[in-house]
This record gives C-alpha cells, sequence and structure tokens, in this order.
C-alpha cells in the first residue's frame, strides 16, 4: 500500500513555474529573515519538546581545530550526535528503526521523547531523543485500524500520541507512557461513505485533535472518500469511537498547521482548478452556517497556490505550503501578499518544519532515479537549498523515499521510509 508513489498523480496539472510566478505574484527571492520561535509542521511535525540548552549553529567558517571533532564539530560544543564530523559539518546517525524493517511514515516529538508510525505493520514506537529506550508502545495486537499513518503528540509526555488510518475512517489515540490505546473517532459514515485518510495530515491543539482526509483519495469506484478537516477532543467522554466534527468543508484538504490562533490548510477546489492557502480562527472552529455547515466566511484566505497544495507548515512570521517539487511562503501577517519560493526540489516535497531560521524540507525521491533527501532552505538568505542527506545506502532496496520529519531546538529527525528507519541530524 505504501509505495513511496508521488505525492499528487499525473493527472493534476501544474503551471509552469514562470506562468505562476507571473500569475499569482511570485518573486524568487527570500524576505527579510523573521524572529525565532518555534514552528508547527502539517505532519504534527512543529518545534516540540527539545532541550532547555540548545547549541550554537553553524557559522559559515568553521574554527580549523575542530573540523572533524564529532563532539565539537565546526565550533566549540556542537555535537553531532552519533554522526560523523566531516569539513566542520556534522552528518546524520541512525536513531531507531521499526521491528519489521520495512517501513515508517512520520515521527513527531514528546517532552524528551521521539516517536514514529509504522504505517502498515500497525506498530508506534517510542525512543529517548538519544536513541536508547527503545519500546513498541502500539503492537497490531492493539489496535483495529488498518494501518497506522500520519502521527501528532501532546507536548507533555504525560500526554498521548495520536495516529490517522491510511485505509480508514478512524484515528487512534495511545498513552505515551504506557501506550494504552484505543479507537478514539471516526468520521462520520453518512458524511463520506467509506473514508479514508491516506496521506491525510494531523495535529492537536488545546483541546482537540484535528486531521484532514486526503482528497487524493478514492474507493475502488473511483469515487472520492477523503474531504473535509476535522477534530474531535483529546479526552471525550465514553463510549468509544465518538463521532467526529466537520470544522472545514472542503473536498480538497491535505495540508494543516496551527499556531496559537489560527488553523492553517490548504483547500484545493477541484472542479474549478484553483487552490487558496486559508485559515480559521480557533474562536470559530464550530460556528455553523445555516444549514448546519462550517461557516465558510469565518474562512480568510491568504493566497492563491500555483497547483493543488501539500504539506502546510508556520512559523512565528511565515505560512509555508508545498505545490510538488515547489516550496512557497509568505507573511502570514500580510494576507494576499507577496508569495515567496525556494529554489525548485528535485522530487516531490513531503514535509516542511520551520524553526524562524532555517527550513527543514523532506523529499520523497521517484522511485526510479533520484533518492529520498533532508534539506535546509534559508530565510533570508538568497542561497540554494543545502541538501543534508540522501537516502543511497541506507536500506537495501534500489531506491528509498524520505517521509515525516520534526524538529526540537537543536535536532532534525527524519524517516527513511522502506527501511522502517528514523535518523537525527545536529542542526
Amino acid at each position: 500500500m505504501f509505495s513511496g508513489r508521488a505525492l499528487f498523480g499525473a493527472g493534476f496539472i501544474l503551471c509552469t513555474l514562470t506562468g505562476c510566478n507571473a500569475i499569482f505574484g511570485i518573486v524568487e527571492g527570500l524576505p527579510a529573515e523573521g524572529s525565532g520561535g518555534a514552528g508547527a509542521g502539517g505532519t504534527g511535525s512543529g518545534a516540540s519538546g527539545g532541550n532547555s540548552q540548545c547549541p550554537p549553529f553553524k557559522p559559515d567558517t568553521c574554527d580549523e581545530a575542530y573540523l572533524s571533532d564529532s563532539d565539537n564539530c565546526c565550533i566549540e560544543g556542537r555535537y553531532c550526535q552519533g554522526g560523523n564530523c566531516v569539513d566542520g559539518v556534522c552528518f546524520s546517525a541512525p536513531h531507531g528503526q521499526t521491528v519489521q524493517k520495512e517501513e515508517s511514515i512520520s515521527v513527531v516529538r514528546s517532552g524528551d521523547y521521539v516517536i514514529w508510525s509504522g504505517g502498515y505493520e500497525r506498530a508506534v514506537y517510542r525512543s529517548d531523543t538519544d536513541g536508547d529506550g527503545l519500546v513498541t508502545l502500539v503492537t497490531s495486537g492493539q489496535t483495529d485500524l488498518a494501518y497506522v499513518t500520519t502521527l501528532a503528540a501532546d507536548p507533555n509526555p504525560d500526554g498521548y500520541v495520536f495516529f490517522t488510518d491510511y485505509g480508514g475512517p478512524a484515528i487512534g489515540r495511545a498513552g505515551i507512557e504506557n501506550g494504552q490505546t484505543v479507537r478514539l473517532a471516526e468520521v462520520p459514515a453518512a458524511v463520506v461513505p467509506n473514508a479514508q485518510a491516506r496521506w491525510g495530515r494531523i495535529l492537536v491543539h488545546g483541546d482537540y485533535v484535528y486531521w484532514s482526509l486526503d482528497f487524493q483519495a478514492t474507493d475502488e469506484n473511483n469515487v472520492q472518500v477523503g474531504k473535509h478537516i476535522w477534530r474531535a477532543p483529546r479526552e471525550p467522554a465514553e463510549p468509544l469511537p465518538v463521532v467526529a466534527e466537520m470544522v472545514v468543508k472542503t473536498e480538497g484538504a491535505f495540508g494543516i498547521a496551527a499556531d496559537d490562533t489560527y488553523l492553517y490548510f490548504g483547500h484545493n477546489d477541484i472542479p474549478n482548478s484553483v487552490s487558496t492557502i486559508e485559515r480559521l480562527a480557533f474562536a470559530d472552529v464550530g460556528v455553523k452556517d445555516g444549514n448546519g455547515d462550517p461557516d465558510p466566511s469565518k474562512r480568510e484566505i491568504l493566497a492563491t497556490a500555483s497547483g493543488w497544495v501539500g504539506d502546510v507548515a508556520v512559523d512565528n512570521s511565515n505560512v509555508y505550503w508545498v505545490v510538488e517539487n515547489y516550496v512557497f511562503y509568505q507573511d502570514k501577517n500580510l494576507p494576499q501578499s507577496l508569495i515567496y519560493q525556494f529554489d525548485p526540489f528535485e522530487s516531490y516535497v513531503w514535509g516542511v518544519v520551520s524553526d524562524d531560521r532555517d527550513v527543514y524540507i523532506t523529499t520523497a525521491g521517484d522511485n526510479s532515479s533520484i533518492q529520498g533527501a533532508l534539506w535546509r532552505a534559508f530565510i533570508g538568505r538568497s542561497v540554494p537549498p543545502e541538501r543534508l542527506y540522501t537516502a543511497e545506502g541506507d536500506a537495501q532496496t534500489p531506491f528509498k523515499n524520505l517521509y515525516g520529519l520534526t524538529q526540537d531546538c537543536d535536532t532534525v529527525y527524519f524517516v527513511v521510509h522502506e527501511a522502517g528507519l528514523v535518523r537525527r541530524l545536529t542542526k
């Protein structure tokens, strides 16, 4: 089922970049650097958790005494966490792996834990931030979901990790400390028959968990079974599962992200071949129109996108969105303002996170000639994105895909799909 296919099918037409720039006001360049802060990604992969004392960022010029010291790489105090230090650059190191070593999809942080999903293994794994203390938090015998796909986690490990089902209508919940697992909520069949989340994203905000059903999901009769954005209480009264509440009515949902005030999302208006980046104030979530549906007048359009929107992320300054192998962004406080872009990537972009200084990006690869990769793109610096890692050599399969990623103040954790592997990299 998880074949590493392109994120968007060949049937979706993306205008040429030059034409898109002219049409949508996209500027090839970078805005002024934003202020520091924690970001939140559509994969449930914001800067949650992390060390209270972060090591210094790598400067442009290294101290010649620290070009190969993995405990002090480039400058004193910059630890490579098990990776080699080569010419002042920290390389990534293996962090953890699923039991079957076949597939992993999503990775998140909570307190001093790193948590990742096993896809069709129907499992969730937990380790310490250094990779020790590996625990199978959720086994296939603990959940009746068909798959365990994308993840979101409470920032406090006394809470829960939540997970979607690629092939079904429900989300699950497990205690981060004890692994106690429940089928938490279901999308009502009366609204979306045979609903499937597929690659739709999930996040936690306040007392609720929010998730999207991937608009690309269709059943055997080519009927769309992925629609809308939903929520459920983190801790609803029993009996479980509860019926999910639709909070954004859209047949083109995929990426979602959140800051303290807003839920951000892409709206792919497939019949009219138009996509928008929008947000909804959490204070307005649950407001209904005269038909009992989420009130569309409460949604605010931030930008028009240049193709079908994939992952979405937000930090203290900008909102980011993916269109195939491009990452665009805009000042989140200036709706309808100029749209900026990073240089195009070599394959489809799977995930994006930002720490307000740099943006970290995974690309899936193409299963033919291009490996999946991890990249760093620089806010406020007019330089091309930097390749940090490529999946060559990490598994026995010829080509590997990179999917989910997450971060804390000093580390990026990312998934190598085919190997069921999680790696970590010092920023």
